[in-house]
């Protein structure tokens, strides 16, 4: 896991999300969430984690957004673009709600082609295509 300098989290406070236990909110279309869009999904109507995915499709990166000592994970599905291989994996905000976000690279050939954004325990976004 490697950390890449994007926005910190106190921009993503900001997002307006209306009420409901599993809302979820997107900066574009879901099927396009690429580098500045941002999907957000919310427990008991509080946004409690943001995940995207790059336009190349090569990195992942996902934030804990709530101080509520719960954390939240991307899962993810990737493809190697030469063998049709397909794997699974997830990456976490290892810090909680503090500054900085888990962020994973894909290695050479592989591209990110689905996530969701997940809080331990608790609520999911839907599954997104990238």
């Amino acid at each position: 896991m490697r950390s890449i300098p994007w926005p910190r989290k106190t921009a993503l406070t900001g997002l307006a999300l209306a009420a409901g236990a599993s809302a979820v909110l997107a900066g574009g279309s879901p099927a396009a969430a690429h580098d500045t869009n941002w999907v957000c999904w919310a427990s008991a109507g509080s946004t409690v984690g943001c995940v995207r995915v790059t336009t190349s499709h090569t990195k992942i990166e996902v934030c804990d957004t709530a101080k509520n000592g719960i954390g939240v994970y991307a899962e993810f599905y990737l493809k190697n673009n030469r063998s049709g291989e397909i794997a699974h994996d997830v990456v976490s905000d290892s810090n909680g709600a503090d500054p900085g976000c888990g962020t994973y690279r894909t290695e050479t050939g592989w591209v990110i082609t689905r996530f969701r954004g997940i809080e331990r325990g608790s609520t999911s976004s839907p599954w997104i295509t990238a």
